[in-house]
């Protein structure tokens, strides 16, 4: 699960001020999507898996991977990259997050997931006007010491997903 594997990094804070300011920050994953940096909200992510065998779909959207066996439930996985309109082909060593709604999951496939963020909303920066009347899954940028991460709008993306299956 994902809360068991980022236990280090979401450690209580150690004073009351810095627990209280954590409280107010969301988990967020750093994704890497062909060599871009995205955060995607963590409540979401149920857990982060090794890729593993895809059984493809044929006649399908080309965004659908295939499926995977995730512990004996079927769980479709899409190509993240290929959905937001990347074109380049998937790298190998990509992982998957697990995505659940209710009862349903959905795997998200990225190249990879690089670290654990706690990101007050104060944070997120707006996107210009003419980039945000451009842009669907884009709900923001993030401002680190490297760069600007987008932060992906995670309910309008699973909730499109949906309209598309």
């Amino acid at each position: 699960m994902v809360a068991e594997a980022l236990a280090p990094a979401l450690a209580p804070a150690d004073t009351p001020a810095a627990a209280e300011q954590d409280a107010a920050r969301e988990i967020y994953l750093t994704c890497v999507l062909q060599g871009i940096g995205y955060l995607l909200p963590g409540g979401a992510v149920r857990e982060v898996e090794a890729l593993g065998a895809l059984t493809p779909v044929p006649h399908t959207l080309p965004w659908l991977r295939g499926v995977m066996n995730l512990r004996g439930a079927v769980v479709p996985v899409v190509d993240l990259a290929r959905f937001l309109g990347f074109t380049r082909e998937a790298s190998a060593g990509r992982v998957a997050l697990v995505c659940a709604d209710g009862d349903d999951a959905l795997a998200l496939a990225v190249d990879a997931v690089s670290a654990i963020r706690r990101v007050a909303a104060a944070e997120i920066l707006p996107l210009p006007e003419h980039v945000a009347s451009r842009t669907r899954y884009l709900g923001g940028l993030y401002r680190t010491p490297a760069g600007l991460l987008g932060v992906l709008d995670l309910p309008r993306l699973l909730q499109e997903l949906e309209l598309h299956s």
